[in-house]
């Protein structure tokens, strides 16, 4: 079974929340509190041994200012595959609560255990949770062991062909962008609105250099198609990512939510 168990928590920070912090981990299969006093503990089972690997690195970090524990729970006996969710969250009947990650699976994003672990530590950055650097260290060390996961690569090649189609001549983006190489000031709005009114932008910015500062260049993002070089580099992407997120939820018009710290991951 692909448990932990998360102690060290305060008393004033609900289960939900606990919840929501570890889904950046990946698809939680069920969560049950297991000590309330003097702290919380909890016991958290995942689908995945990857979403479990991510949370053993989050030893340590910080929820309302304390750090927590996190250590693998090697008291449970292995089970059966896990079974697949509906979109509600359920209660077992021992009690536990049973419940999904909120994280966009199909053609909009790849699962987040899939994610490399530096990847997913920038994403609770940006999200407004507290990591030291020393968590980021290892997380970028972990991948330069491990490799990204062959999931993730596949997901970056195959964006441009879903959302820009920049390789096809005939593509409503090329067609437009060789009219504005010969007319620039008259294309070049209808060229960025175009960007911005697409899967592309609406979904998927996070991955991509904003189309403002590359409208005739768009391109999968270069944090992403490297492993992170240091931790600034950490730092800097989860800064941009908390600027898109600001953005969007500035705009009331925008099809994708924004994130807050009391959210699930959607960036």
């Amino acid at each position: 079974m692909s448990a932990i168990i998360a102690s060290a928590i305060p008393t004033g920070i609900t289960q939900d929340r606990v919840e929501k912090f570890f889904s950046f981990c990946g698809d939680i299969k069920s969560i049950k509190l297991i000590s309330s006093s003097p702290t919380q503990s909890y016991e958290i089972v995942f689908s995945s041994s990857k979403a479990l690997e991510t949370a053993l690195l989050l030893n340590e970090a910080e929820l309302d200012g304390t750090p927590i524990k996190v250590v693998e729970d090697r008291t449970t006996e292995s089970e059966d595959k896990p079974p697949q969710y509906s979109e509600s969250s359920t209660v077992t009947a021992s009690g536990d609560h049973k419940v999904q990650s909120g994280v966009h699976h199909g053609e909009d994003d790849i699962k987040q255990e899939e994610k490399p672990k530096y990847v997913i530590v920038t994403q609770l950055l940006a999200n407004g949770y507290t990591l030291s650097d020393h968590i980021i260290n290892k997380s970028i060390e972990y991948d330069k062991q491990q490799g990204y996961s062959n999931h993730f690569k596949s997901f970056l090649s195959g964006l441009d062909e879903k959302y820009i189609h920049s390789k096809e001549p005939e593509s409503d983006f090329n067609k437009n962008l060789g009219k504005a190489q010969t007319k620039l000031t008259d294309i070049q709005s209808q060229v960025q609105t175009q960007l911005q009114n697409s899967k592309y932008s609406s979904k998927l910015s996070k991955y991509y250099d904003q189309a403002a500062n590359h409208p005739y260049g768009v391109k999968v993002h270069q944090f992403y198609t490297d492993f992170a070089k240091d931790v600034k580099s950490v730092h800097e992407e989860a800064k941009r990512l908390s600027d898109i997120q600001k953005a969007e939820k500035a705009t009331p018009s925008s099809s994708t939510p924004s994130t807050t710290t009391s959210e699930k991951p959607s960036a």
